[in-house]
């Protein structure tokens, strides 16, 4: 019998549910996805990180680079994050305002009610 990483499988169910949830996409076989699902994967080991030196933030400046490597890996992954999402968000922009319509997705959502103008009173207006 073959050994199953659950924990993996997992990952990549969480992974794949807020990518089409939140953006509409699937991230099979999409290069920039991957890249965003490592990077996601980074910044959540990087943040757990925390905990292992939580007075992290009390180093100065000057030695928080060598105290908390994982510092710059969230930031770096965070940039890579949200290169991705504004490149989506970028290219859901550009959709015409059916198409965003037939969509289920937050995004999708979000950009249609950006362009009907609610005003947030909750009478869709």
């Amino acid at each position: 019998g073959a050994v199953l990483d659950a924990q993996a499988l997992f990952a990549s169910f969480t992974l794949q549910s807020f990518l089409t949830i939140g953006f509409g996409v699937s991230a099979a076989g999409d290069e920039r996805l991957a890249e965003f699902a490592a990077a996601f994967n980074e910044a959540s080991h990087a943040v757990s990180s925390r905990f292992d030196k939580p007075l992290w933030m009390l180093a100065p400046a000057w030695l928080r680079e060598r105290y908390a490597p994982h510092e710059r890996t969230l930031r770096r992954a965070v940039a890579t994050i949200d290169a991705v999402a504004y490149a989506i968000i970028a290219e859901r922009r550009r959709d015409a305002i059916d198409v965003l319509r037939r969509n289920d997705d937050a995004l999708s959502r979000f950009l249609v009610v950006a362009h009907d103008g609610d005003d947030g009173d909750g009478d869709g207006d």
